[in-house]
């Protein structure tokens, strides 16, 4: 069904990749290295960047650092990070045990820079078996080049490749393996593919029963495919159902259940068919521009090939009907799997419908390049650089270390959610201001990561409608004395509780309320001309806000809500 190659290179050193010889010296197999690899050193610079300039976000990286380190140290991958900060599994919030595996190498080089690098080269070398099944497909290796750098350069990959860490980004190369194993009929990879996805992410069992259905469609092996489908079917039924719900504090899947209505971003689902119908009908406009983005870059050669879609239905139907427009954008890391499944069903169009065949990979490219430009996450002129990166940085703040050299490891610490991350190897962290009365220490950086308070993107570091109350916590902690102030240099804040101040809180006082009035300058000038807030953020206030600060120590009731109103990313 797949045609024979055309590719006749019998080279005695050349590697056989399902029938097309590819010389490992050749030049487009070269090209495809060299362009995986500065695709990884870039993305990783920009990541690390977005950590060192504090626009990281602990519910992002920091929840992998501290899941990792705390199966390190005891055994179970648990985080008190998520919505309701309580000590849980991580697995009922993601089922992702494809991320233990990263352990071993965590131990040797246990910081979160670490996780951040892993993403940036597993995402670029998943464009070498990309290359392979395009080989595969088309028996040109010069097309599969370019439809290997149509991958590396889409914008949805390189800024889901500059965001933080997910366990989308080992998804990436089971996808490429499970493709080159289908086109190339190698039941081993093809197995391992399946068996990797089901350990990436609690829905990808429907990638897998899509896979087990174009196994079917393309080498008429009823059994093998049903097997496959079955398997992948049953597995999310159980996880979803019946896994995590036993363990998420709520009794139910995160994104599903009532407990959080900041998250349960499918509950509406649910809902009686006329208040279905009239959500259904204002998720419609953002989706369709959404496919649009995603469609431009192949056009209509993907199209060709609907069988090679069926894959992708799992992110594609997850993206689309998430009630937080987050994960249809093009900033955001979930639509990097649809755009590899795109790349394999254009790559397969192009042989079927052979009068563009020629053209269809060059022009794919240019319209990439030019997308993947104007919307890379850089200084470059005319992107949209949605982090406000100004340059390189490529070092961590000496305070960092400082501080870290204070805090016990048993310590329940409380951290502003863009500097979390440096933070997190602990069995209790939390986003501040959530379980502030539980902390036994509280960082916090007075200096905005953005060029004012009206921008946070994403909620990062904070949805700009709360921003004001964290401010005020943030100057309760300085004023009271539950709190002694043992670290104070650069606008980096450490206060533990029951200490005695080491710095002068006269001074800590002065720059908190410099930066107060900053905020409300800032702001003022940010939004009065053009009421700008965050791209792509929804959220609501709790009730709460309205409610009268009282002593540090005891919050009132709902004090939590400020993080349950950040937009997780998940």
């Amino acid at each position: 069904m797949l045609g024979k190659p055309t590719n006749t290179d019998v080279r005695p050193n050349a590697l056989n990749v399902a029938g097309v010889s590819i010389h490992p010296t050749g030049f487009w197999h070269g090209l495809v290295w060299i362009a995986a690899g500065i695709h990884c050193m870039m993305t990783a610079a920009l990541s690390l960047t977005r950590l060192y300039t504090n626009k990281a976000s602990l519910l992002d990286l920091g929840v992998f650092d501290q899941a990792l380190w705390t199966t390190l140290t005891y055994g179970t991958p648990t985080t008190t990070i998520n919505y309701p900060h309580e000590l849980h599994n991580w697995f009922g919030f993601h089922f992702s045990p494809i991320v233990l595996f990263m352990v071993p190498v965590y131990a040797l080089a246990a910081r979160p820079e670490l996780l951040v690098i892993v993403q940036s080269i597993l995402i670029a070398v998943t464009a070498v078996p990309i290359f392979w099944t395009c080989c595969r497909l088309s028996g040109l290796p010069r097309h599969a080049f370019f439809w290997s750098v149509v991958y590396l350069l889409n914008p949805f990959l390189l800024n889901g490749a500059a965001w933080d860490f997910h366990e989308k980004s080992f998804a990436l190369p089971a996808f490429a393996l499970a493709y080159f194993g289908l086109v190339a009929r190698r039941r081993p990879i093809f197995i391992l593919a399946m068996v990797w996805l089901l350990l990436c992410q609690e829905h990808y069992g429907l990638a897998v029963l899509g896979f087990g259905i174009l196994w079917m469609h393309l080498h008429a092996e009823k059994k093998m495919g049903l097997l496959v489908g079955c398997a992948g079917l049953v597995t999310t039924i159980f996880v979803v159902f019946f896994a995590m719900p036993l363990l998420n504090p709520a009794g139910t899947h995160p994104m599903i259940g009532d407990g959080n209505p900041a998250l349960a971003r499918y509950a509406w689902l649910s809902e009686p068919p006329a208040q279905l119908i009239d959500t259904a009908l204002r998720l419609m406009p953002g989706g369709l521009l959404y496919v649009l983005l995603l469609l431009l870059p192949s056009g209509s050669a993907s199209i060709m090939a609907p069988m090679f879609l069926i894959p992708g239905m799992a992110d594609f139907g997850a993206n689309f009907l998430s009630l937080n427009p987050m994960p249809r954008t093009v900033f955001s890391y979930h639509s990097m799997v649809l755009v590899l499944v795109l790349v394999m069903a254009a790559a397969r169009g192009t042989v079927v419908m052979p009068f563009s065949s020629a053209a269809s990979p060059r022009i794919a490219s240019i319209l990439t390049l030019v997308l993947g430009y104007l919307f890379m996450p850089a200084p470059v002129p005319l992107a949209q650089n949605v982090w406000q990166i100004q340059s390189v940085h490529l070092s961590r703040d000496a305070a960092i270390e400082e501080i870290q050299a204070f805090i016990r490891p048993d310590m329940r610490v409380s951290a502003q959610s863009n500097i979390g991350s440096f933070f997190s190897q602990r069995r209790f962290i939390y986003p501040f201001p959530a379980r502030l009365n539980e902390a036994d220490a509280v960082i916090l950086h007075f200096e905005y990561p953005y060029a004012d308070f009206g921008y946070a993107p994403y909620a990062n570091p904070y949805p700009t409608e709360t921003m004001r109350q964290v401010l005020q916590r943030m100057e309760d902690v300085v004023s009271s004395r539950d709190f002694g102030i043992l670290f104070w240099e650069r606008n980096w804040l450490l206060a533990i509780r029951g200490a005695k101040d080491r710095v002068s809180r006269d001074a800590v006082r002065r720059r908190v309320t410099e930066f107060l009035a900053e905020y409300d300058i800032r702001l003022h000038n940010a939004l009065a001309p053009r009421n700008r807030v965050a791209p792509h953020h929804k959220s609501t206030s709790p009730p709460y806000l309205a409610q009268p600060q009282t002593r540090l120590g005891k919050a009132p009731a709902g004090i939590d809500g400020i993080m349950e109103t950040r937009t997780r990313s998940y």
